[in-house]
């Protein structure tokens, strides 16, 4: 959830931003949070929203990189288990290199 210790952005800024940080576009934000896009872009150029903006989609990243960490031993075992088929191993090799080409 968007931070507002600092008092600079308004309730619905604050849900603007989560929902821009979750959801990704400002179209979908505004849909979801019945926030006119006009005013949205219009937030995004007030300074106080970019920074309350950029900060959580910081805590976003991090929180992102936090559970792929925690799940890359998980993720190891089974595709390690999965390439003992030899039929499989290209098909498996092939879906891990997209996987990670979109994560990256």
């Amino acid at each position: 959830m968007a931070e507002n210790d600092t008092g600079k952005i308004t309730h619905k800024q604050a849900q603007a931003i989560d929902a821009l940080v979750m959801l990704g576009t400002v179209k979908k934000s505004a849909a979801a949070t019945g926030i006119a896009e006009r005013t949205i872009y219009r937030w995004k150029d007030d300074p106080d929203f970019g920074t309350a903006l950029r900060a959580a989609e910081r805590g976003a990243r991090d929180d992102f990189h936090r559970q792929l960490f925690a799940m890359q031993d998980r993720v190891l075992a089974t595709l390690l288990d999965g390439l003992d088929a030899t039929q499989q191993i290209n098909v498996r090799r092939a879906a891990l290199l997209r996987c990670l080409s979109e994560i990256w």
